[in-house]
């Protein structure tokens, strides 16, 4: 069963849209070694997911993936991304996904060489069993956010939680810590 929050989604993508083609044509320099321009995020973690529904409740350890690409305005200390947090997991045999995607939004904080960073991801949150062919997906209203460290160039460590209703008699909840290479 699909949900009917699509209105919102549509919303979040035509700003994501927006943003993008307005960045696009800012001249850029991807990889230089600045957080200005172009920049990738990926990496694999651990975490948590609890599902709350009309049958009960469920909870699972995860595996967690965290994906970003996008651009870092000019002063090098915000990123503006394409954002999705993955939590996957069994479910009665089931590999199972609950994910997170959107418009990201990052802030480094302090020191240059080993700042703080926090995020926000506003967007969708989607339930689905990716790999069964007659699965259905679940999709609805999603918000995450995080609190990390860059711990050398280039490498971060980040703890983030994740919300969604992707249907309106469900809820889930996410917690995840990961290791991700940023390259800029």
């Amino acid at each position: 069963m699909i949900s009917t929050h699509k209105g919102h989604l549509r919303i979040v993508f035509c700003i994501t849209l927006l943003f993008l083609c307005l960045v696009s044509v800012h001249p850029t320099s991807a990889f230089d070694g600045a957080k200005s321009g172009f920049v990738l995020s990926v990496g694999p973690g651990a975490g948590w997911v609890y599902n709350d529904f009309t049958g009960g409740t469920e909870k699972k350890i995860a595996l967690k993936t965290n994906f970003q690409i996008g651009y870092g305005l000019s002063s090098g200390q915000t990123l503006v991304t394409w954002t999705s947090k993955v939590l996957w997991f069994d479910s009665a045999g089931i590999t199972t996904s609950s994910s997170t995607g959107g418009l990201g939004i990052t802030r480094f904080l302090g020191d240059e060489t080993k700042p703080t960073f926090l995020s926000v991801v506003i967007g969708f949150n989607q339930v689905t069993a990716p790999f069964e062919s007659n699965s259905g997906t679940s999709t609805g209203f999603g918000l995450g956010l995080g609190i990390g460290k860059e711990i050398s160039k280039n490498w971060l460590i980040g703890f983030d939680i994740t919300w969604g209703e992707p249907e309106s008699n469900v809820t889930t909840y996410g917690l995840g810590v990961y290791f991700s290479h940023l390259w800029y």
